[in-house]
């Protein structure tokens, strides 16, 4: 048993950090002792709690010794560890709550207690917490008692959801219950604060005290305003009663964060001072203050900030997440019901404004309706007088009667305002009689058949003969009763007819009245309840019933309200004959339901409402159906008992009684101008002359009209001009608007009138007219509308129609919105006759301008295109949305991506320059990518203070032009390629048997030296015996034969010269012509002025020498702080500059020769650049970006002057021409290709200078130049002053073209020279060599080893002859491709001499092989292939010598890309060529 229970403790290894404990723990000091003494049912229930996951505590033994397991260390906080210890000193704080339950434990039984509150002391103060656990008995070994386990069910969290005390929870959602209730009842504001506080205070626990403030008052005036308190009075030291806002800097009277919470809208948690807290309320548990307070943001409706909650914490609780949680909660319901008290205020005082206006507002209309009155009074009593004038004219009395109907429409509408306003005012005073009303109805309908039978409509009214009840009305107010009904009714009718009808409810037996015509189906519905099914009592129902448009369900319920009116109805059109197009527009399927007029207040249906309810009565819709008609219902009922007593009068209303004549006009005469009374206005076509008044005026406007512009034509012209004059379009429902417009305009031509939108549109699609004149306000399509239409119109010619609206509404707003609609001009009524007529006019004019530019436009192979300055399009004609294929308002769309940053460039530079501008791009057509090329130039257009308003542009198709020109360029292109290519082949064709010329004049002239040197040796041979063999006389021939044969070399050399110089002449004339010279870098090298003088001698003294001429040439020493003054040595291009030396000396013999004095004269000298005036007409072409850091500070100054023929001033001018010759007696006596001269000016540009002629005929000519060059700053020559590219490749030097030394005279003695002998090379090669040379190069080991790839044999042969005399050891390779073998197979080679144009492989290929090889064969060395030039580490890369007759640099950058180090063009000079191999092979060695 004790080995079990040992092994159970030494094997429980999940205990955790308790288990570890318990292990460690020295229990031997304790009254349980050693473990290994412990009763089997501790050790059992101590292994239960350690392997549980619920905190369990155990008390063991009388001391209560504590056992727990790692849950529980939670619940204890800091009072862990406490092994060991008595549980009256661990849980000593609540020890005394819990004592009672823990001896009924030890007792025997089992103890539960739920959601206990147990104020512990853990965390430095008394916190309120609330436990659910069970005690339960432990048995020990005797069976007694001898502990207790107590499992916890969690420590329950005041603010946790997962795991709420029940009656916590219950008062927390109380609170908030009681917030959200009672604060959502509020009045107003302060109640809502007030009702927010007391709910509060039921939570006093979790809440010790609650303050509101809300922001009042707005800018510097604002702050915050105490508006309720709990748990502490408002005049307690920390209620502030008001907290300025502003300046946010300035201190706040309160502890309180409140200017901090309204700027950030953010919650802020502060302590509260001992200072302050003392003052407070305490809190549970005998907690002396709360320390903690929670200051909260209160919300709007769009989450501003209003006002702030500060909330007390609980000083027994911990302000956690969920304690903050709930005060966030709190705050936001808070929020809701302050946001719903203010909307509830601020909708009672609106509600106040609204009837405080409604006052006003009929207070207004009764004193208006007054004040009205009286100047109708004085318009309507001279009319009439007028009109009973029996001579009064046809013309005037029409106009009269158009007036007279007006302004009774007018006293109509005062009226009706005026018994409005007595009514809402209840001082309309009715007086009730006794009255038979079929007699009165039949009466006031007669007033009316006169208008319906006008209007072409059937007029049926059905009254019975007698009633069997009696009723007293107000037959004034009766009559505007069914004046109002009549007078709706025939304005919503245009076809069937009207029907009044009239019944009885209440008695027995059959009503009155009967069904009349074809409407018994729906007139037999005489119910006894109104519209709304309120039963009818005794009395009198009037049914007015027309065949109109009806009323739609939307406005059915608002047809009696004030002010309010019907919208237009319309219905598809189901019984329209014939198929619709399928393309056609829902207007146009739609059938429209035309009333008489839109016009109207509002007010007439409203106003017999409140006139049948002052009898009494109802009046209702009892049915309506769109396009069929409605019928408006009136009860009234039998008897006065309804009635007031004191309006009730005895006398008897007898028919006819009451009916006005003034109100029964009134309503007339405004019914007859919907049907067009006294008119003869139809949509019939006026030409302007019919009905035109007399004496040259209309209504005060003489014929005579406003002046036009000079440019404009007349349009009111009559048709005698030869020019159709377009129609004007009246749009006006009012019929005597329309026929006054008519008659006002019919001089400026034809004038149609429709009195609808919706007609007006359907006139002007079917043919467009030539001005739009209409009202705003009509039935079935209003102006407003009817502009849309036409603005938005598929037809051009109908969107281009100028449009006037006429309108009531008068100001700035009803005129720019007008404008916006797109109307063109707007006019209020009232209106000037000659104000419209002009301003028709004007319109009529620039719609024929406009029509006329749009057809330009079209008919314009140019697009036109108008922009405002940002590029936004205003108008673009068709052909410019053909060429750009673009329909938007973004004048970019579609341009070519590569042409928008030049086209914003120049745009933003007409911009600011206010100039016209033109440019040439592209347009992308999507979705093909289509490129169409366009020529653009656009103006801008400035306003009087000179800012750009708009661009106007044309753009033009090119794109023919563009391909035309690309094809040209491209041909050109070609052509000069082949050009080139040509020119490129003959040079390389002269180039190479040039070479071998002088490769074999100079092997010829090896020989000849050697020969030379035994001609020497036997010639000493005679002189020191005094017996010779040898003949003086032969010695003597043979030096003779010797000087014939050196001339004989000289003079090939010459010629082979002077092929090469034009040679180099044709090459240079196509590289000029294509602007491809340019003073390169690599070109420029260290050279001696003297020697290039003294090489130009010494080129042309024996030609001197022949014919007779002095050449004098001289160097003047004129730079200053030069260490090479007497021979100047500078860095530039010797080549150049000998050149053009040799072109005018060349020049000069050729023109000199036959002269009586030869002279020729060639004289240099240098000066610094600065303080010359230099100018140079083509510096900047040739000039480019690679020339930057090339110093050029000295000026070199030549002159050529002779004693020639000299030429005239016409021939200096096209001197310089190229191909050009001074006159053809010029070329056929001195012949000349004529590209000398023109080839030297170039150059000369090239290095920087410029040269000039002086010449008079018959005296000589003086050519000057000048060119610049570089300061030398030490160095030998020809060193370059180029440096190595990228991979290290030299740059050749170019020949300074020094003459070689006259031969040893014969007379003079000269060292022996050794006899020939001939030997074999190491390659197998034979060659001449003098005695004792073929022993040093047999010995030569370290001989460079040259390889020699040709394909020329006579070059192949004579170039390897020449390395070996000099030393080289060489192979030989006729192609590329025996190249590549040739150096796989041989690693001995040193340099390769290498030909670029060659078959079977060529140069460039076979070097690129050759480069590929390098770079494998040390992919897997650790070694650098680099250039033979390279100074860091080793190299295996073999030196590649180009040699070519091309010498262009676009073949020599191509080999050197190719992999070549250096690029010579043929005839080289040998001893540069045999220093260029030296110079690799050296370095190469050197590195290796």
């Amino acid at each position: 048993m004790d080995g079990a229970k040992k092994d159970i403790f030494v094997n429980l290894l999940d205990g955790g950090e308790m288990g570890k404990r318990l292990r460690e723990f020295d229990w031997a000091k304790t009254s349980v002792g050693a473990r290994s003494q412990w009763p089997p049912t501790l050790t059992a229930a101590v292994n239960i709690v350690l392997t549980t996951r619920f905190p369990i505590i155990i008390f063991w033994g009388d001391d209560r010794l504590v056992f727990y397991n790692d849950p529980y260390i939670q619940v204890l906080g800091p009072k862990h560890p406490c092994l060991g210890q008595a549980g009256t000193q661990v849980w000593g704080d609540i020890w005394s709550d819990i004592n009672a339950d823990v001896d009924i434990s030890f007792g025997g039984d089992t103890v539960w207690r739920d959601d206990r509150q147990l104020p512990m002391m853990r965390l430095g103060y008394l916190e309120e917490t609330y436990f659910t656990f069970s005690m339960s008995p432990i048995l020990a070994d005797d069976n007694r008692i001898g502990g207790i386990m107590i499992p916890s069910f969690g420590e329950k969290a005041i603010w946790s959801l997962t795991a709420p005390r029940f009656h916590r929870i219950l008062m927390i959602q109380q609170c908030l219950s009681e917030v959200g209730s009672k604060a959502g009842k509020a009045a107003s504001i302060a109640e809502a604060c007030k009702l927010v506080v007391d709910a509060l205070e039921t939570d006093a626990a979790d809440t010790p005290f609650a303050l509101i403030y809300l922001c009042e008052g707005e800018g510097k005036g604002k702050q915050a305003i105490l508006q309720a308190t709990a748990g502490i009075p408002q005049s307690h030291p920390l209620a502030v009663p008001e907290v300025r806002l502003l300046p946010a800097s300035a201190p706040s009277p309160s502890i309180f964060p409140i200017k901090e919470v309204l700027a950030t809208s953010a919650p802020y948690y502060t302590y509260i001072a001992e200072s302050d807290g003392e003052t407070l309320p305490c809190g549970p548990l005998g907690s002396p203050y709360p320390t903690e307070v929670s200051t909260l943001p209160i919300l709007d409706a769009r989450l501003n900030p209003v006002g702030v909650l500060i909330m007390g914490v609980n000083p027994r609780r911990r302000l956690d997440d969920d304690y903050k949680a709930w005060q966030t909660l709190v705050s936001r319901t808070v929020s809701g019901n302050i946001s719903s008290a203010r909307v509830l205020e601020q909708e009672r005082k609106r509600r106040r404004e609204i009837e405080e206006i409604e006052k006003m507002r009929r207070q207004f209309f009764e004193g208006v309706s007054h004040e009205f009155r009286t100047p109708l009074t004085l318009i309507l009593g001279p009319i009439e007088e007028a009109l009973k004038q029996a001579e009064l004219p046809s013309e005037l009395r029409g106009e009269l009667n158009v007036a007279h109907r007006n302004s009774l429409r007018l006293l109509k509408m005062v009226t009706t305002l005026l018994d409005f306003s007595r009514i809402e005012a209840g001082r309309l005073q009715a007086h009730y009689r006794y009255t038979h009303l079929p007699s009165l109805f039949r009466d006031l309908c007669g007033v009316f058949r006169s208008a319906i039978q006008r209007a072409s409509l059937d007029f049926n009214v059905d009254l019975p003969m007698s009633l069997h009840g009696k009723y007293w009305v107000d037959v004034d107010l009766v009559e505007k009763i069914v004046y109002n009904l009549l007078s709706n009714a025939l304005k919503c009718t245009m076809t069937g007819g009207i029907t009044v009808r009239m019944w009885e409810l209440g008695w027995e037996g059959s009503v009155n009245g009967s069904p009349t015509h074809e409407q018994e189906d729906v007139e037999t519905d005489r119910s006894s309840t109104d519209g709304e099914g309120h039963e009818l009592g005794d009395g009198i129902v009037i049914e007015v019933r027309d065949t109109g448009v009806g009323i739609s369900k939307k406005d059915l319920p608002r047809v009696f309200e004030r002010f309010y009116r019907a919208d237009a109805v319309a219905i598809e059109d189901g019984d329209s004959d014939g198929e619709q197009s399928p393309t056609s527009k829902a207007a146009d399927r739609v059938k429209r339901l035309e009333r008489r007029s839109n016009e109207g207040t509002g007010i007439g249906l409203a106003l017999t409402l409140e006139l049948v309810r002052m009898h009494g009565g109802r009046v209702w819709v009892a049915w309506s159906e769109v396009g069929k008609g409605s019928a408006f219902r009136v009860w009234l009922p039998a008897g006065k008992d309804h009635l007031d007593p004191r309006k009730v009068q005895d006398e008897v209303g007898l028919a006819g009684v009451g009916i006005a004549r003034g109100v029964s006009e009134q309503y007339i005469q405004e019914a007859m101008g919907w049907i067009g009374a006294d008119s003869d206005v139809d949509d019939t076509k006026h030409t302007g002359q019919e009905g035109s008044p007399k004496g040259g005026e209309r209504d005060g406007v003489k014929e005579s009209r406003i002046p036009l512009p000079v440019t404009w034509r007349d349009t009111g012209a009559s048709a005698d001009g030869g020019i159709s004059r377009p129609y004007i379009l009246v749009c006006d429902d009012n019929h005597d608007m329309a026929n006054y417009l008519k008659n006002l305009l019919s001089p400026l031509g034809p004038v149609h009138v429709v009195h609808n939108g919706h007609a007006g549109l359907l006139k002007a699609k079917a043919q467009p007219p030539g001005l739009i004149l209409s009202d705003v306000m009509m039935p079935l399509m209003d102006g407003f509308t009817l502009v849309h239409h036409i603005r938005t119109d598929e037809s051009e010619a109908l969107r281009l129609v100028p449009i006037i609206l006429l309108s009531a509404r008068a100001g700035e707003e009803a005129r720019v919105e007008g404008v916006e609609r797109g109307a063109d001009d707007y006019l209020a009524k009232p209106f000037s006759a000659r104000e419209l007529v002009a301003r028709v006019r004007t319109h009529l004019e620039l719609g024929r301008l406009r029509r006329e530019l749009v057809q330009l436009a079209k008919l314009s192979p140019v697009g036109v295109v108008r922009t405002d300055p940002k590029g936004k399009v205003i108008y673009r004609s068709q052909r410019m949305v053909a060429l750009s294929g673009a329909t938007g308002d973004n004048l970019e769309e579609n341009i070519h991506p590569e042409d928008l940053p030049s086209i914003t460039k120049i745009w933003q530079k007409c911009l600011v320059n206010k100039t016209m501008c033109r440019m040439e791009f592209r347009f992308v057509h999507p979705p093909n990518g289509e490129i169409v090329w366009v020529l653009a130039q656009w103006e801008p257009e400035v306003d009087e203070q000179g800012a750009v308003q708009s661009f106007v542009g044309a753009v033009t198709d090119i794109t023919e032009r563009v391909e035309n020109q690309k094809k040209q360029l491209q041909e050109a292109e070609d052509n000069r390629k082949a050009q080139e290519m040509f020119i490129d082949m003959i040079c390389h064709e002269i180039r190479n048997p040039l070479n071998a010329i002088y490769n074999n004049t100079d092997l010829l002239r090896s020989g000849l030296e050697k020969r030379t040197a035994i001609a020497l040796k036997l010639k000493t041979l005679y002189e020191t015996q005094s017996e010779s063999v040898l003949n003086l006389e032969n010695i003597k021939v043979a030096f003779e034969q010797l000087a014939f044969d050196k001339e004989c070399l000289d003079a090939i050399e010459s010629c082979a010269a002077h092929q090469k110089v034009i040679t180099d002449d044709v090459l240079h004339l196509s590289r000029l012509r294509h602007g491809k010279v340019v003073m390169r870098r690599q070109e420029r090298r260290r050279f001696s002025v003297k020697n290039v003088l003294e090489s130009v001698r010494k080129m042309f003294s024996a030609e001197v020498d022949r014919l007779g001429l002095h050449l004098a040439v001289r160097w003047i020493s004129e730079i200053e702080g030069s260490e090479q003054t007497q021979d100047c040595v500078v860095w530039g291009d010797p080549d150049r500059l000998g050149q053009v030396l040799i072109n005018l000396i060349s020049n000069a013999i050729k023109f000199t020769q036959h002269s009586v004095q030869r002279r020729i004269d060639l004289e240099m000298w240098g000066k610094p650049v600065e303080g010359q005036i230099l100018t140079n007409p083509i510096q900047d072409a040739v000039m480019n970006a690679e020339n930057q850091d090339m110093v050029d500070d000295i000026v070199l100054y030549a002159t050529v002057s002779d004693t020639g023929i000299g030429m005239t001033p016409e021939a200096q001018v096209k001197l310089f021409q190229r191909f050009s010759q001074a006159t053809l007696r010029t070329y056929r006596e001195y012949g000349g290709s004529g590209l000398g001269l023109h080839i030297s000016k170039q150059m000369v540009q090239v290095m920087g200078g410029d040269i000039t002629v002086e010449s008079e005929l018959g005296k000589g000519t003086k050519f000057s130049f000048w060119v610049r060059v570089g300061r030398d700053k030490g160095g030998g020559d020809g060193e370059t002053q180029g440096t190595a590219d990228a991979v290290g490749v030299a740059v050749r030097p170019i020949n300074t073209n020094v003459c070689r030394d006259d031969l040893p005279d014969i007379e003079k003695g000269t060292a022996e020279s050794p006899p020939l002998e001939r030997v074999d090379t190491k390659f197998g090669n034979a060659i001449e060599v003098l005695p004792g040379t073929a022993e040093i190069t047999s010995a030569a080991v370290d001989a460079i080893r040259v390889l020699v790839v040709e394909d020329n044999l006579i070059n192949q042969r004579v170039l390897t002859r020449q390395l070996q005399m000099a030393g080289f050891l060489t192979n030989i390779a006729n192609n590329g491709a025996e190249a590549v073998k040739i150096v796989e197979d041989d690693s001995s080679i040193d340099v390769v001499l290498m030909d670029v144009e060659m078959p079977v492989m060529d140069g460039i290929e076979a070097t690129v092989r050759l480069r590929e090889r390098e770079v494998s064969d040390s992919a897997g060395q650790d070694v650098q292939i680099d250039s033979a030039s390279s100074d860091d580490g080793k190299s295996l890369r073999l030196p590649i010598i180009g040699l070519s007759g091309n010498a262009r640099s676009e073949h020599r950058d191509r080999a050197i890309e190719a992999g070549m180090d250096d690029y010579v063009v043929k005839p080289y000079q040998k001893a540069e060529l045999f220093a260029l191999i030296r110079k690799f092979a050296a370095t190469r060695r050197t590195q290796i």
